[in-house]
């Protein structure tokens, strides 16, 4: 049987990875395709939609957690925080607006990290963590440093689960860099998965957005994310327009064009 891995990851078993994409990956493979001209497209405007979101809402839970190792809150903070040595217990109940700043939208569920004291790298684990529609069980690993307002973050959320039945998985390297104007974010093959379809490998390149803007309705205003699945591809470029417009421009297999609204 031929592989369906791009040749970039044929050198080892083809990692397993992320989230939200993956409820509506099932029934998105029999929706209308929202790209134009080629019927049975294998990524429609709606599949890349879905891999955008829910990559955006899994950065601003991986970012918040690291942003609390570099730094924890004061008492009455969101989320909540119970510090036993080098250990955080953060409590975010059913829903609170993070201190760090990182989302304007309610984050829910609990979550734990492990500080390695004086060298910035964390480990933790996040139980039912997440959006609403997007909780998350799983580990997560990193590095977080500042200086003055600058920050510099590299997390991994691995061994994730996600979905109603926790059938979905969740695997990706996160990179942020940035102040309080403005975050360059960057991801390396992350791997979204629902159970007996076609892997959707992502990767974002240089994708910028201000502080508050990751989310379940993230508008970046700069960069790229590449989608790859089977022998398809997916590329959504960021402008200032598509921020302002909230239509962000879609280009498949580089040879066909048309926009998605990932804000409805």
């Amino acid at each position: 049987m031929m592989s369906v891995c791009p040749a970039r990851l044929r050198s080892g078993p083809c990692r397993r990875l992320a989230p939200g994409v993956l409820a509506i990956l099932i029934w998105s493979l029999t929706a209308c395709n929202d790209g134009p001209g080629v019927e049975d497209q294998i990524i429609s405007g709606t599949l890349a939609t879905t891999i955008s979101n829910s990559a955006y809402m899994a950065a601003a839970l991986g970012f918040d957690l690291a942003l609390l190792a570099d730094e924890t809150p004061a008492l009455g903070s969101c989320p909540g925080v119970t510090q036993d040595g080098n250990v955080l217990a953060l409590e975010y109940g059913t829903g609170c607006v993070p201190t760090s700043g990182i989302t304007s939208e309610q984050i829910s569920g609990h979550a734990e990290i492990t500080l390695a004291s004086g060298m910035g790298a964390f480990t933790g684990t996040m139980d039912g963590l997440g959006f609403p529609n997007l909780p998350v069980w799983g580990s997560l690993n990193g590095t977080v440093s500042a200086a003055g307002e600058f920050v510099t973050v590299n997390v991994q959320l691995e061994d994730g689960v996600w979905g109603e039945n926790n059938e979905y998985e969740l695997d990706i390297l996160f990179e942020l860099e940035g102040d309080s104007d403005r975050y360059r974010l960057d991801a390396s093959t992350g791997v979204m998965l629902p159970a007996e379809m076609p892997e959707a490998f992502l990767d974002l390149e240089g994708v910028e957005i201000t502080p508050g803007g990751l989310g379940s309705c993230a508008l970046p205003s700069a960069g790229r994310m590449r989608i790859e699945r089977g022998f398809a591809s997916a590329d959504l470029n960021y402008t200032p327009e598509s921020a302002a417009t909230g239509s962000v421009h879609i280009s498949y297999n580089a040879d066909q064009a048309g926009t998605i609204t990932p804000c409805p």
